[in-house]
């Protein structure tokens, strides 16, 4: 098939949002200690860090901050702040974590935090409150940073003689399939990718040459600037829920940017859609 200026128009009303699966679009298990790609901050007295060893949660590799009988009473607030993570084009993203309490009834803070300034400044997104000791999971919502393109979570510690709060297997995902476009040379051919989908559904792609919108739509946001065409092409999402389709860019596609996003139709009958993403035609 061929792909060039679309003369038809479909409406917004093509997509609609129902969300189940969760694909991970960030997934840290500390299996090499602290990464490079990590960062700390010392922001009361610098004399402990974040500091890597084995989870009684998970039994394997974590980090943690330990308490502080030993190493006197000194106020810490000491950050481990994430690389940036890219969520450009997704409308639902969620965060969650194993972590193990030891001491809960001496904690001063055990916060999830996250930036969006390259890790200048936080806002809390889940503050540690139980009085129990052992296992446990936090999850958070994060749709309220979902499109944008850095995105860093951070664990805060603050105490002097208080607990030991160790991490371990963090995630950001989405309940969205996974869109990305590739190959959008003029003369060549374009792939079309979506994985984790849903197993055995009818797959289409939406195509803008305008701009990413947002639009809103009865259904939840289009990145998709109107008018925006359907390519002619349906698919069936294989066993894992991935599916592609390829078609080739002819010389009236120089120059421009291909935005566009994909929705899928579950056996159910509802509308999923994926996030959306942009790449010019070279």
């Amino acid at each position: 098939m061929h792909l060039s200026i679309p003369r038809c128009v479909v409406a917004a009303g093509v997509f609609a949002a129902a969300a189940t699966a969760q694909n991970v679009l960030f997934d840290e298990k500390f299996n090499s200690g602290v990464p490079g790609s990590w960062s700390q901050q010392a922001l009361g007295v610098p004399i402990d860090s974040w500091d890597p060893g084995v989870s009684p949660a998970t039994g394997s590799s974590d980090v943690f901050h330990e308490w502080f009988c030993g190493h006197g009473t000194f106020y810490r607030i000491n950050v481990l702040v994430s690389p940036p993570i890219d969520l450009t084009g997704f409308t639902q993203v969620d965060f969650s974590c194993v972590q193990h309490q030891t001491f809960p009834l001496a904690r001063a803070v055990n916060r999830v935090d996250v930036s969006i300034d390259g890790g200048t400044t936080f806002t809390p997104l889940y503050t540690e409150t139980g009085t129990w000791s052992g296992a446990g999971v936090i999850n958070a919502n994060m749709n309220a940073y979902a499109g944008l393109p850095d995105v860093r979570v951070a664990f805060r510690y603050e105490g002097a003689a208080s607990n030991e709060w160790r991490i371990d297997d963090v995630k950001v995902t989405t309940p969205q399939p996974v869109l990305s476009l590739t190959g959008t040379t003029v003369g060549g051919t374009a792939v079309w990718s979506v994985v984790g989908g849903t197993p055995n559904s009818l797959v289409v792609w939406a195509v803008s040459v305008t701009g990413p919108g947002p639009i809103p739509s009865p259904f939840g946001l289009l990145g998709l600037t109107p008018p925006f065409f359907v390519l002619p092409v349906v698919e069936i999402a294989d066993a894992s829920g991935d599916s592609s389709t390829s078609l080739f860019l002819d010389s009236s596609t120089l120059g421009i940017t291909i935005y566009t996003q994909s929705a899928e139709v579950v056996p159910t009958g509802e509308i999923r859609l994926s996030n959306w993403t942009n790449s010019p035609v070279l």
